[in-house]
């Protein structure tokens, strides 16, 4: 059996790596997070995206590398969801703050945390039997992570479209950009491009919102009428795979 560095050693080693600063970032964003969303303190709010922005460009760099100035490193990064996501903190953090924004990045940064520690920190830190609790925190970890992080991302795609997509409009009467909706947009068209998941909560918001609004008898004609048009034009221009599949037929 191999000797068992010291603790200090082992400390060393996995403190002094990326992917330990990648859960540090994810684990303010988790608490921070939390925070401002329980109590609305800006600071909270701008630490918790400072933390958000750190893990996601850390985890941009491991998967692409350091910035290439080509066609193909661009388009690669673009395709990328969490470019997405780091792109839309950088929005959040310079623009009027909207704490239901954190939503997503919280639920995220409390899985990514607690996978972290349960198949990196708890194994480095205490291996073999120096810490026989670890055995039992691990199982419990596991089977919290298997039971709630596949529901955790249809929760979050289902917030996305119902809490922070109107607030977005909000905003614009409290002092937001009306810029904000718009690229706001361009981010739920990529989800929809990108995430199985966002495309099926986008159909289910469909299928409610035909239900009570465009096959509703109840109300006037005028207001389905609108309401069929809005929906054609989100469509057309929200459907990023659809508009690729036009282009390709009219480049044939």
């Amino acid at each position: 059996m191999p000797e068992i560095e010291p603790f200090q050693e082992r400390a060393k080693k996995l403190v002094l790596t990326l992917q330990f600063v990648w859960f540090v970032g994810h684990l303010v964003t988790a608490i921070q997070g939390s925070l401002c969303l329980a109590f609305g303190s800006p600071w909270h709010y701008s630490k918790a995206y400072y933390g958000a922005l750190a893990s996601y460009l850390i985890i941009l760099y491991k998967a692409h590398g350091f910035p290439q100035l080509n066609t193909q490193y661009a388009q690669r990064l673009l395709m990328d969801e969490n470019t997405q996501y780091t792109i839309l903190s950088v929005i959040w953090l310079t623009g009027k703050q909207l704490r239901v924004t954190l939503i997503p990045y919280v639920v995220f940064s409390v899985f990514h945390a607690l996978g972290y520690v349960r198949t990196e920190l708890l194994p480095k830190l205490f291996p073999g039997e120096t810490l026989p609790q670890s055995r039992l925190i691990t199982a419990q970890l596991t089977k919290f992570i298997q039971a709630y992080q596949a529901r955790s991302v249809d929760v979050v795609a289902r917030a996305e479209l119902w809490i922070i997509l109107p607030m977005t409009l909000f905003g614009i009467f409290w002092g937001s950009s009306f810029f904000i909706p718009f690229f706001y947009f361009q981010f739920l068209s990529f989800r929809y491009f990108l995430s199985p998941v966002a495309k099926q909560a986008c159909h289910e918001a469909k299928a409610t919102l035909d239900k009570y609004i465009g096959n509703n008898p109840s109300l006037p004609a005028g207001i389905k009428v609108f309401y069929q048009k809005a929906i054609q034009m989100v469509i057309q221009y929200g459907d990023i795979e659809a508009r690729a599949r036009q282009q390709q037929q009219q480049q044939q």
